[in-house]
């Protein structure tokens, strides 16, 4: 056996062993993990060998039972939450309200509830399961690429299977961090805002949310990292316990009070955002002896709030923007990036103007992949980069 063999790691181990026999072996590769996987089904094992692959197949085999017959990825929720980390540990989440350069998180907090977009998702399977999930997202984004597809499952499984009532529910809104307990209550599909959501219940903290910049590095770096639109925070879920007022009384919107829909108040006007960092450590950190471009940049950036980068590819435009918002303190609502390519028109360019405002086409201020971005509020900072190949 390989894995008796000094020397040899584990994961070349599981990758032969699955290569090998692909229908007796997991894709989990580490025997670590594996190990913590058998203990935490150990229930699904009526007489174990002691063999710990053995015992994962026979765990393996009736979850796939449980579910129809659909494979079981371990390392996916909801099944990865119920053997990786301290079994007692209180859960997180993160769901990003500012999506599709719009912030539902008003509305969220007014009718005490959280929304995952689900686009094509228009009903949900008789009995919700990773499978059955998974099954109905490949049969309906069956054109989307491959990784994007994936990211779909996990936003849907941490969101229908994995998140349980009592679970603390974080999200950013603009600057501020807000954060809430998960109600319990089950997943429902329902529409806002012309998209398909699924949507359930939270009671939202009414208390002043903390500044985003003014979070522990953990934290910050944490909810600003883009990515998917549901992020399991649980290894930091000690430091966002410790900002929550355990009095968290739930939000609750008219509806419920006296029957009628109250009427929402406006929000507040925020103040207009402007770029400041330490220029000369930040070019240090490029590698430049100079720091006036990234004046001029900044410069342009507070006074027109959108600049272009233009150069051939691999040049570290991107790798630019990014660290001059990291180095800023920019969360990841008050910033947009945006790719031209060769292939886009000049309608492209203009097309959104041309729906905020009828008759006037500035193509150079609105970008494709933006709906709407005239009717962004003026508020939020936006960088927006736009490289060309040559």
């Amino acid at each position: 056996m390989l894995a008796e063999v000094d020397g040899v790691d584990d994961l070349v181990t599981g990758v032969l062993c699955l290569l090998v026999h692909p229908g007796s072996f997991t894709t989990v590769l580490r025997r670590s993990d594996r190990e913590q996987i058998r203990q935490a089904f150990s229930r699904l094992i009526p007489e174990p060998t002691g063999d710990t692959d053995q015992d994962l197949r026979t765990i393996t085999l009736a979850l796939q039972a449980e579910q129809g017959g659909h494979g079981v990825r371990f390392q996916e929720p909801p099944w990865v939450q119920r053997w990786s980390g301290p079994p007692d540990a209180a859960r997180a989440w993160l769901v990003r309200g500012e999506v599709d350069q719009q912030n539902r998180v008003p509305s969220w907090m007014s009718q005490g509830l959280v929304t995952l977009t689900v686009g094509r998702l228009t009903q949900l399977p008789a009995e919700p399961s990773q499978g059955t999930l998974g099954a109905l997202i490949d049969d309906l984004y069956n054109d989307m690429a491959v990784v994007k597809r994936e990211a779909k499952k996990r936003d849907v499984w941490s969101f229908a299977l994995a998140m349980q009532a009592g679970d603390l529910v974080a999200t950013v809104d603009g600057s501020s961090l807000r954060m809430g307990r998960l109600l319990p209550g089950p997943v429902e599909r329902d529409s806002l805002g012309g998209s398909t959501v699924l949507k359930r219940p939270v009671a939202w903290s009414v208390d002043a949310a903390p500044d985003i910049t003014t979070l522990p590095d953990e934290l910050r770096n944490r909810l600003r990292f883009p990515g998917d639109d549901v992020v399991n925070l649980t290894e930091v879920s000690t430091a966002l316990e410790a900002l929550l007022d355990e009095d968290v009384d739930p939000v609750i919107d008219g509806s419920e009070a006296d029957g009628t829909p109250e009427d929402p108040s406006p929000e507040p006007a925020q103040p207009r955002v402007e770029l400041t960092c330490d220029t000369e450590k930040l070019a240090a950190q490029l590698h430049h002896a100079d720091d006036s471009w990234l004046h001029e940049l900044m410069l342009s950036l507070n006074e027109r709030r959108q600049v272009v980068l233009e150069g051939p590819p691999g040049t570290g435009k991107t790798f630019l923007v990014r660290a001059l918002l990291k180095a800023c303190g920019l969360t990841e609502g008050q910033q947009a990036l945006v790719q031209f390519h060769p292939t886009y028109a000049y309608e492209d360019s203009s097309r959104a103007s041309d729906r905020c405002r009828p008759g006037t086409v500035k193509p150079e201020s609105v970008w494709p992949s933006f709906p709407a971005p005239c009717g962004a509020s003026p508020t939020r900072q936006q960088t927006r980069r736009a490289s060309r190949s040559s």
